[in-house]
């Protein structure tokens, strides 16, 4: 069976992340999931789950398994004490519309720098998304603004 390349998902899934975060704020990192003290407005993405489709169904006469991979996307905006005037709130608003835009119009994670979809990727899809969060700052006690997206990607792969 095929395997799936993690590492390049989560290349992508940045790479199309920040470009959406970039649409509100101009500028973006891609940070280390546990350390976005330095980087901020930034993105992150980690595997959270994978479900292993170890069953098979019939589609249109062939033998179809599939995989779902999930990942959480966070988008850290600022430090929770700065922007006493709700900027970073309105921010975080916008740039949860702009994520959900971009992944809803990049189902085959194909930033601008990648031509080909992932190989037997059915689709990549939002399924949801937390809302205002706080996050530890790693190695202090300051929290940090941001949003989590749930993002499930589908794999199949088709037996002779």
């Amino acid at each position: 069976m095929p395997t799936v390349n993690v590492p390049n998902l989560i290349y992508r899934i940045q790479q199309i992340a920040a470009d959406a975060v970039e649409e509100v704020t101009t500028t973006c990192a891609i940070a280390n999931f546990l350390d976005t003290s330095a980087y901020l407005p930034c993105v992150t993405v980690r595997l959270d789950n994978v479900d292993y489709g170890d069953y098979s169904e019939t589609r249109a006469s062939e033998e179809v398994r599939s995989d779902v991979y999930t990942f959480i996307v966070r988008v850290v905006v600022a430090p929770r004490t700065s922007d006493y005037d709700g900027r970073s709130e309105t921010r975080l608003y916008q740039i949860m519309n702009a994520v959900r835009e971009r992944f809803s119009a990049n189902e085959w994670l194909t930033p601008t720098d990648a031509d080909e979809p992932p190989a037997n990727l059915r689709h990549a899809l939002l399924t949801s998304s937390t809302g205002l969060r706080l996050f530890a700052q790693t190695g202090t006690d300051a929290e940090l603004v941001g949003v989590e997206f749930t993002l499930a990607c589908t794999f199949d792969y088709y037996e002779d």
